[in-house]
């Protein structure tokens, strides 16, 4: 394994990238076959392969947060919280999930 690079795979979530998500980021859906191959690329080069998933719950509006008005999105358990196919696959090294807890 080559320790001296790290390839860090963040948020390539369905809720993320699809176009058909009322959270995705303008345009990335036309990189999704980008992300597959760097991490097959990189995967391939023995480089460890570290990935991060976005997870919400759906009670995340918090009033007078940056959260209140964003769209739900990466909502645990759902399609949408998954990474998309191109990546899904991937033997992740590493993988964290980031989730926020509401009071």
């Amino acid at each position: 394994m080559n320790t001296d690079k790290i390839l860090w795979d963040i948020d390539t979530q369905n809720d993320i990238i699809l176009p058909t998500s009322n959270f995705a980021v303008p345009g990335a859906y036309k990189m999704v076959e980008q992300f597959g191959e760097a991490i097959k690329y990189f995967e391939n080069q023995g480089v460890p392969v570290m990935g991060v998933l976005d997870a919400h719950t759906g009670k995340e509006s918090v009033l007078g947060t940056r959260d209140e008005n964003l769209p739900l999105h990466c909502i645990k358990g759902t399609s949408g919280q998954r990474k998309i196919k191109e990546t899904d696959g991937t033997s992740f090294t590493f993988l964290i999930t980031r989730t926020k807890t509401v009071l």
